[in-house]
């Protein structure tokens, strides 16, 4: 891992390092989200903001690399590039009002957990990542992985993972809902979390086989020790972590999960270091969560996806 820039839209893969846009295996596969999901353009309308605009041409914005966790964040701004040199609407935005955005009629649960282009600023694109709306061959699960395993990702039945970008790329935000076959599954989520957590090695782990230069997982405290205890039926846990490799390169990420029923939500803050990104006018990590709270504590557990 490094903290050197990265020319604009070059993604950063598993392996620590920083790819071209057209390297990147769901670059052919990106599709826009229905234009009524996000309150956008319709597909196949101009996004917003001309490519010189937007990513900016400034080598020196493209985000230092992060953690695993930050898998997101070089998804998201690979799917930005190409869908803004493509003219694709992948991504949409709208002013953020003074209230917690009102989703979209015709969304799906998971859409409504989610952030929402009215909670962030003009400057803030949000949009699905690639194989964000996608179960199979897809990742939910990856604190202090390797060594530790999720045998509750074969439980998955759907997932909507969204990502929030600003125009320098250096503040972001994820939401992963998920949704499960059963109530009892986010209960195994949340055992093997801490289970995860617990028994992560204080030594340098790569995955085997896979050439990835091996990262060493050290938590701090839970961030959320002094927060509010969450909404009745809402179960939190949180993960401040930081990665290091071995050429003394680290990053600090903040993990946040969420549960209630079948549904999981994760929020991601990818760089710890960083005030987070504004969300509904909340510029803390405790406030941001707690909104999410709040639409998780409300959303309707007899519907499906």
């Amino acid at each position: 891992m490094s903290d050197a820039p990265a020319p604009p839209g070059w993604w950063l893969a598993s392996d620590g390092r920083w790819y071209p846009p057209e390297q990147h295996p769901d670059a052919r596969a990106l599709r826009p989200p229905p234009g009524a999901a996000w309150g956008g353009p319709a597909a196949g309308a101009a996004p917003t903001g001309s490519p010189a605009e937007w990513p900016p041409a400034d080598p020196g914005t493209a985000p230092p690399v992060r953690s695993n966790r930050a898998r997101w964040i070089a998804l998201a701004a690979a799917a930005l590039v190409v869908a803004v040199g493509a003219g694709a609407a992948l991504l949409a935005t709208s002013g953020r009002s003074s209230t917690a955005a009102v989703p979209a009629a015709g969304q799906t649960v998971l859409e409504r957990l989610s952030v929402q282009p009215a909670d962030v600023a003009r400057s803030v694109r949000v949009g699905l990542i690639p194989g964000g709306n996608q179960v199979a061959r897809q990742v939910t699960l990856d604190l202090c992985s390797p060594p530790a395993v999720y045998p509750s990702e074969a439980l998955r039945v759907a997932r909507h993972q969204v990502a929030a970008v600003d125009r320098a790329r250096r503040q972001a935000l994820s939401t992963e809902a998920v949704q499960y076959g059963a109530a009892q599954d986010t209960t195994q989520v949340f055992d093997e979390l801490r289970q995860a957590a617990a028994n992560c090695p204080t030594t340098f782990v790569a995955p085997p086989g896979s050439g990835t230069p091996p990262v060493r997982t050290v938590f701090a405290a839970a961030p959320d020790a002094a927060w509010p205890a969450p909404p009745a039926g809402v179960q939190r846990l949180a993960f401040d972590q930081t990665q290091s490799d071995q050429q003394g390169d680290h990053s600090r990420s903040i993990a946040v999960y969420l549960c209630r029923g079948p549904y999981l939500l994760g929020i991601y803050f990818a760089d710890a270091s960083r005030p987070p990104l504004a969300v509904d006018g909340r510029t803390s990590v405790e406030s941001i969560v707690e909104l999410f709270e709040q639409r998780l504590a409300a959303a309707p557990l007899g519907q499906s996806t």
